[in-house]
């Protein structure tokens, strides 16, 4: 597994209340998430239908109005979220072992263990997934496995939260090589956007970042894509395949969906 994943994770108390509680600073993961009407989600996916849209009225003005193309009305997404548990690890490990070498450059690793990438052994899936468990408790992280209909075909993180003053989180994703380029990864992120802004339950957040490699040119266009802002170089952000590097530092607010 992805040590970038198992080091965001680690055990470790959060500034969060007792644990169990639901305050200010926790909040309770459902058994899954989905699309939330008037967000993100829905603006991205309004995005989508005006480009089918618009590219009916170009065919339209070119061949007439029967060419077969009409207005899209918003789909039914069939993505969703659901919490990685002990009982995926046959199905998790699988996909991941079939993506080892389309994830691989991308992988983060821990200096300190000598961890450089994300085939290193290290914590166990059990171990791990227990370790996801206890920082839902303290309210410093989750991570989903993102579904299509009911396939898993990628997971999304949410991370580094911080409450108080600055109520912030880091989104992390990948998706396995077959299902790129399709908008899943879009949806996720928009879906859990919507979940840790909007929902009572959720962590109420006022900011996330997604901070991705420079050369990563397909990460980069999910966070434009969504509307995420640029707001630089982070040096020397993350320890990627036995070096320190740069990231590119990308926003989203609250604010910016009003």
């Amino acid at each position: 597994m992805s040590s970038f994943f198992r080091e965001l994770f680690s055990t470790g108390r959060g500034d969060g209340g007792a644990s169990g509680s639901i305050d200010e600073s926790h909040f309770i993961v459902p058994p899954l998430v989905g699309p939330s009407p008037h967000g993100l989600w829905e603006a991205f996916m309004r995005g989508r239908v005006s480009e089918l849209s618009q590219l009916a009225e170009d065919l339209d003005s070119q061949f007439g109005p029967d060419s077969g193309v009409q207005e899209a009305p918003l789909p039914i997404s069939a993505i969703s979220l659901r919490p990685l548990t002990y009982d995926d690890q046959e199905t998790w490990s699988a996909l991941r072992e079939r993506n080892a070498d389309w994830l691989s450059p991308w992988d983060a690793g821990n200096p300190l263990s000598g961890q450089d990438d994300g085939r290193t052994p290290g914590l166990t899936y059990n171990a791990w997934i227990g370790n996801i468990r206890k920082s839902e408790e303290e309210g410093r992280g989750t991570i989903f496995g993102v579904y299509r209909d009911d396939d898993l075909i990628g997971q999304l993180s949410l991370g580094a939260i911080n409450y108080g003053a600055l109520r912030t989180g880091t989104i992390g994703y990948w998706i396995s090589h077959q299902q790129a380029g399709h908008g899943y990864i879009p949806q996720a992120v928009a879906i859990l956007a919507d979940w840790a802004f909007k929902d009572p339950q959720g962590p109420r957040l006022h900011r996330l970042e997604i901070n991705v490699l420079p050369e990563n040119a397909r990460s980069i266009r999910v966070a434009e894509k969504l509307g995420f802002t640029r707001e630089g170089l982070r040096r020397g952000y993350m320890y990627v395949n036995g070096q320190w590097r740069d990231h590119l530092s990308y926003s989203l607010l609250t604010s910016d969906l009003s």
